[in-house]
């Protein structure tokens, strides 16, 4: 079984809503929320990378590839609650000197990412586009994710 992440905007529960609470609003996009969902359904070559490094390309592998990615690029703030996502867990962050925030959920089969944001969407998206398509970037991103963190 390979992985491969369905891309599905403004999916999974995500949809227009208003500014979190204790949120600046941003001039760079607007208040519509993005979401894509990462599943695992066997696509080579992105499950050659995981089997070889014994992991199994779920949302919850996804969920700590794509995170090590967004701490890479933008600073992560507190735990808070955003309800225009309505589920997972969302975080504050501030992308490219923006402040948003972002979600996750991460189920056995599935992870959904959501954000406000359109260029930290992009960043996330192309990433994982880029990872599923060329193992050499996703062996890299694995090696990114410490050991302690896998939990797939």
């Amino acid at each position: 079984m390979a992985l491969a992440i369905v891309l599905s905007l403004s999916a999974a529960g995500c949809s227009r809503g208003s500014e979190p609470a204790g949120s600046e609003p941003a001039k760079s996009f607007d208040r519509r929320t993005d979401c894509f969902t990462a599943v695992a359904d066997g696509e080579l070559p992105a499950q050659a990378v995981f089997d070889e490094a014994g992991r199994t390309g779920n949302g919850e592998t996804w969920r700590e590839i794509l995170r090590r990615v967004l701490e890479r690029h933008a600073k992560i703030g507190d735990v808070k609650r955003v309800d225009a996502m309505g589920f997972g867990i969302q975080y504050d962050v501030t992308y490219q000197g923006r402040r948003s925030w972002f979600g996750h959920d991460a189920e056995a089969g599935g992870a959904v990412f959501c954000t406000p944001d359109r260029a930290l969407f992009a960043l996330l998206k192309e990433t994982y586009q880029r990872a599923r398509s060329d193992p050499e970037v996703l062996r890299g991103l694995i090696r990114d994710v410490p050991a302690s963190a896998w939990n797939d």
